[in-house]
């Protein structure tokens, strides 16, 4: 596949400021979604393999990337989606020969085997390092715990400091809500909504997730000003 300019840029996005450029007019300032952009079951289902490819090779979508990306239509997610993986495999020198799930997508969707796929590489990942990035705010210094069921990571700070609840109570006895995905969760009274991944029981020696984050309005331009200066 040959690359261009623009491709080498978005690479180095990745490398080096861990982010990961949205088409234009997928979202405003500060990862608003566009009225009307979406998202829609087939990009919902999408992000969600996506999520499971990124996991396995050991990276995480923070929520204002995975919101602008469940705001692509089919076809943009699946071309932006293919050019992430590529470039993730590029950074981890990784040589892989399995048919990966988000391969034909949108013409097919794995989605039940990759959302079970996403919640067990992540479960594994905390049960052995407990110092995983929140994927709210990127932060390792807090605690996190995985939400059951959909195992998205979050820390205790992001859910002090959210102004709107996101259960209807300490007990979750009604209700409660993925800050990272925004699917809410009906219960019939009180429950534990974290899932048990035993990383209370577990060592720090095990490796740590990478977190991406929403690449900015001119970060490209930027790295390419500071690449020119030297």
């Amino acid at each position: 596949m040959t690359t261009t300019t623009h491709d080498d840029l978005l690479g180095m996005l990745l490398r080096r400021r861990q982010s990961v450029y949205v088409p234009e007019g997928a979202v405003l300032e500060e990862g608003a979604v566009l009225e009307g952009a979406g998202p829609s079951a087939v990009t919902e289902a999408g992000v969600v393999v996506l999520e499971a490819e990124l996991a396995d090779r050991g990276h995480l979508l923070t929520a204002p990337l995975r919101r602008a990306l469940t705001a692509l239509s089919a076809d943009d997610l699946a071309t932006t989606g293919r050019k992430l993986l590529a470039d993730v495999d590029a950074l981890m020198g990784s040589d892989r020969h399995h048919a990966p799930l988000f391969a034909r997508f949108p013409a097919e969707t794995a989605f039940q085997p990759a959302y079970e796929r996403y919640t067990t590489v992540v479960a594994e990942y905390l049960a052995a390092q407990p110092h995983q990035p929140c994927m709210n705010c990127a932060g390792t210094k807090a605690s996190v715990r995985a939400l059951d069921p959909c195992a998205h990571l979050l820390c205790d700070d992001c859910l002090g400091a959210k102004t709107a609840p996101w259960n209807c109570c300490d007990q979750c006895c009604e209700w409660y809500e993925c800050p990272i995905c925004d699917k809410r969760y009906e219960t019939e009274g009180p429950l534990d909504p974290w899932l048990d991944t035993g990383a209370d029981r577990a060592g720090d020696g095990g490796p740590v997730l990478r977190a991406l984050s929403l690449g900015a309005p001119g970060d490209a331009a930027a790295e390419l000003g500071a690449l020119l200066a030297r």
